[in-house]
């Protein structure tokens, strides 16, 4: 998932023309890490074949719920700023001047 949204933050300006909020990215970042951390690494403490459904994991079941919640924030705010992106509030022209051997500078031709 990370690698996927990674990708897209790095070829969008390119496609598109227009940068990302650099303060949405990181909300974003932070808010999918949290999220998807709390909602896969904390329902390994506990086994997933529980006998008797003690009240002790209800805890852990809450952190992973709460977990998914923030995750799904993440991926809404991403999407904020895709569209804020899209509609012109980015930088004009964002990753075009680069003089790197991927997105080369014309030298003057006359």
């Amino acid at each position: 998932m990370f690698g996927v949204f990674a990708g897209w933050h790095y070829v969008f300006p390119r496609i598109a023309g227009y940068a990302y909020s650099d303060f949405l990215g990181k909300v974003h970042f932070w808010l999918c890490f949290i999220g998807a951390n709390a909602n896969v690494i904390v329902p390994t403490v506990f086994t997933r074949w529980i006998a008797d459904d003690s009240d002790v994991f209800h805890i852990w079941n809450l952190i992973s719920s709460i977990g998914t919640y923030v995750l799904l924030t993440g991926i809404l705010v991403f999407l904020a700023n895709l569209v804020s992106s899209l509609l012109g509030r980015g930088h004009r022209d964002a990753g075009q001047r680069g003089s790197t051997m991927e997105n080369p500078v014309p030298r003057d031709c006359s």
